[in-house]
């Protein structure tokens, strides 16, 4: 009788394949995530309360928890993200024409600017929307 010492064959041959399927996994997403993207950072102002005054400026603030979609040029929604504590997002999407859109409550105003995309990203596209403050 022979005895063995070690994992049987397929054990070692499982872990192998489950080291090639993680580093293709990884990969993957990598490259998903170095594609191009749409960055920005979403604001609201003024976020004073009362009225301006002269001298005293009401900046825009960060404008958090708020979706920002992507449209095609058919209106269909490409991809979208939810803004962070400072309002930034990064929507991955194929090159091309696109418009930025914020779903905001009704009595905040968000313009939806038209964004071109190439094949890296596009910079950053800050979205200043009014908060209706006077």
């Amino acid at each position: 009788m022979t005895w063995r010492l070690g994992p049987p064959r397929w054990m070692a041959a499982a872990r192998s394949l489950a080291a090639i399927l993680l580093t293709l996994t990884f990969c993957g997403v990598l490259m998903a995530a170095t594609g191009p993207r749409l960055t920005g950072q979403l604001t609201i102002g003024p976020s004073c309360s009362g009225p301006e005054r002269e001298g005293q400026p009401c900046p825009s603030v960060p404008f958090a928890d708020i979706t920002v979609q992507l449209l095609g040029v058919d209106g269909r929604v490409v991809g979208q993200a939810v803004t962070d504590v400072q309002g930034r997002f990064a929507i991955p999407a194929p090159p091309g024409r696109y418009r930025a859109q914020a779903l905001v409550p009704k009595i905040t105003r968000c313009p939806s600017p038209q964004v071109d995309l190439p094949r890296s990203d596009a910079g950053l596209l800050v979205i200043d929307c009014d908060s209706g403050r006077r």
